[in-house]
């Protein structure tokens, strides 16, 4: 099979590599030097994760800039060149599209034409009559530049404008590809998926509008935006993300797409769309005021090496600043940073240090830490911005919300067997909970073995979470590759019931099991680690984690029944054992081997105390 991509831009670049996993792939281009880099095993666009890829994969994806060459034989013909915002005639441009249709007709007769360029809503539809006897296809892409390819293999969701056969076979096309076989696939009208497209881009930008809103009132009032960003997203209607404050939104998808619909609704009932792109222009206004009270004589504009900053060059509010040094007559430079090492793409050619002694405020849309050695001549109103000066007077951190603190919570039981013994992961301590997240000592701990020590949050695997924390499983979920099941035995926690006692899933089933400070509440243990064995893949592995006492053995005794009691000896009323330094007998008796991973082990004790960890806390990573 031949399938044609017009456009080595983002678009057609990445869903070329896509689709040239199982199939012949012909790109067609007028840059002639795209088109040799492309044939040279080489990215036609500057971003990193496509060079890389092009490096270690062979696929089958050639370029051209013969018409000819590129649509004789082609089943499919993909379009993805871009349909600029014209103020001129006040909407999209969209004459690439037709070109390549008419153009392609004359060529090819039964090539199927799929549209990825961003266009009006009911312009497939119109297409369509103009072009009565093509089969043409609008199937809208959803790609953000810095995580270009995992977007492409792993999408949010596959829209197809089409409900018929013809929707069902170009959905297919690309679902044969992807990696992620959960991606939800939609097929819907044409104008439909149009709407899809131009109104989700309008959410991202009134999402843009609202935080950098919150963000120049709590410039104005002197608040902390760290911590009202953070409360704000707790609410789970609102989430922690997509939360950045910035100089207003980039690049151009945003704006066209937001200014697009604001057309297409001039005489139908709305307000909103309108509110947004002006509250877009006032707030790159006010970072100019902002930059500006400064009164510099020259400005140094940082670029990061991330892709979504990267874009920030052909923003709005980056031409409103170079009018107004222009204006002003002041001098300005640009640094661009690309993969941790400095280059200069403007005026000034020197090292970074030079770049910053030369100018007298360094305007940055995005930081990065190297940046906190010259802060007192930072602008900027990235979040992490105040996170990284924060991380300078805060000698504590949490892995799991990804905020620095002054101090952690202290936390606990407290009972006389703490007083009479020594035991690991029990007992009140000092720095249990982050004061953001409520993620408790042990939480920490756990997620740090299991980014630095397991692949489970990058490889294909389907994990077993009992009593789940959901910190750690919020966490586990973000693997697009994970089949991720959780259960307790009651309903308050995790997706499911289940039993430690009589687990529902067939022998084999997990590759990953979690029990963390589980065991010690179950009474038949023995009957649980058989199970919990069973249900675990012969190559798979199991994290338990649990209160050891390191001074005695293993305490299990069936007269200490009441809740007093189990306080007493046990350490908490929901206890029926304490588990003592004997404890690996257990998993011997079962017959699985064990590492032990504790923080006193593998980490200095100045990164224990950032962490919060208790230093000798135990996780048994268990296999068969």
């Amino acid at each position: 099979m031949k399938i044609v991509i017009t456009g080595l831009g983002y678009v057609g670049t990445a869903v070329g590599i896509l689709l040239a996993q199982k199939y012949d792939v012909v790109a067609y281009d007028i840059n002639r030097e795209k088109v040799d880099l492309l044939n040279a095993r080489k990215s036609p666009i500057n971003n990193k994760d496509v060079s890389q890829y092009f490096s270690k994969n062979k696929i089958s994806f050639t370029a051209v800039n013969s018409e000819k060459d590129a649509y004789v034989g082609a089943n499919y013909i993909i379009i993805a060149t871009p349909t600029d915002y014209s103020e001129e005639n006040d909407g999209f441009d969209t004459s690439n599209v037709e070109n390549i249709i008419c153009s392609a007709c004359k060529i090819n007769n039964n090539a199927i034409f799929i549209i990825k360029s961003t266009v009006p809503i009911g312009y497939t539809e119109k297409i369509r009559t103009i072009f009565p006897n093509r089969k043409i296809v609008f199937v809208p892409e959803f790609l953000k530049q810095s995580t270009l390819l995992d977007d492409t293999f792993s999408p949010s969701r596959l829209i197809v404008g089409d409900k018929g056969s013809l929707g069902r076979k170009v959905a297919n096309l690309f679902f044969s590809c992807i990696k992620n076989k959960k991606t939800p696939m939609i097929l819907t009208g044409a104008s439909e998926a149009e709407a899809i497209k131009l109104f989700s881009n309008a959410y991202l930008a009134m999402r843009v509008a609202y935080f950098n809103e919150l963000d120049s009132f709590a410039n104005i009032y002197n608040l902390c935006i760290e911590e009202i960003i953070t409360g704000v997203g707790f609410d789970p209607r609102i989430g922690n993300y997509y939360n950045n404050p910035s100089f207003g939104y980039e690049g151009k998808c945003l704006p066209k797409d937001t200014k697009q619909l604001t057309k297409q609704l001039t005489d139908k009932p709305h307000c909103l769309f309108n509110a947004v792109i002006e509250s877009n222009h006032r707030r790159e206004d006010y970072i100019v005021e902002q930059i500006m009270s400064r009164k510099p004589k020259s400005i140094g504009i940082y670029i990061t090496a991330d892709n979504n900053d990267s874009i920030f060059l052909h923003s709005t509010f980056l031409s409103k600043l170079l009018k107004v040094i222009q204006l002003h007559q002041l001098t300005y430079s640009v640094f661009f940073s690309e993969n941790g090492s400095e280059k200069r793409k403007a005026s000034y050619e020197s090292d970074l240090d030079e770049f910053f002694n030369a100018n007298d405020i360094i305007v940055a849309n995005r930081v990065t830490r190297q940046l906190l050695k010259y802060r007192e001549k930072i602008y900027s109103r990235d979040y992490n911005w105040f996170k990284f000066n924060k991380s300078l007077d805060e000698k504590h951190y949490c892995n799991l919300c990804d905020n620095h603190v002054s101090s952690f919570i202290p936390g606990g039981e407290k009972s006389q067997v703490f007083e009479k013994h020594h035991i690991i992961g029990g007992g009140y301590r000092d720095n249990v909970y982050c004061p953001i997240c409520r993620s408790r000592d042990r939480d920490r701990w756990i997620f740090r073995v299991l980014k630095d020590y397991t692949d489970i949050f990058t490889k294909k695997c389907r994990v077993l979470h009992i009593a789940p924390e959901w910190y750690i499983g919020d966490k586990i979920m973000s693997n697009p590759n994970c089949d991720y099941y959780s259960g307790d035995i009651t309903a308050r926690r995790g997706q499911n019931i289940i039993d430690v006692l009589n687990i529902q899933y067939i022998d084999g089933f997990f590759d990953f099991i979690i029990v963390n400070h589980v065991l010690e509440h179950v009474n038949d243990i023995d009957r649980a680690m058989r199970e919990l064995k069973r249900v675990l893949s012969s190559r798979g592995k199991m994290m338990v984690s649990f209160p050891v006492c390191a001074d005695q053995k293993t305490l299990c005794d069936k007269n200490i029944i009441t809740a007093d009691d189990r306080l007493k000896y046990y350490g908490h009323v929901d206890h029926v054992r304490l588990f003592g330094n004997d404890y690996k007998q257990l998993f011997i008796k079962h017959g699985l081997k064990i590492d032990i991973f504790t923080p006193r082990d593998l980490y200095q004790k100045d990164e224990i105390m950032k962490f919060g960890f208790i230093d000798d806390d135990i996780i048994i990573i268990a296999r068969r």
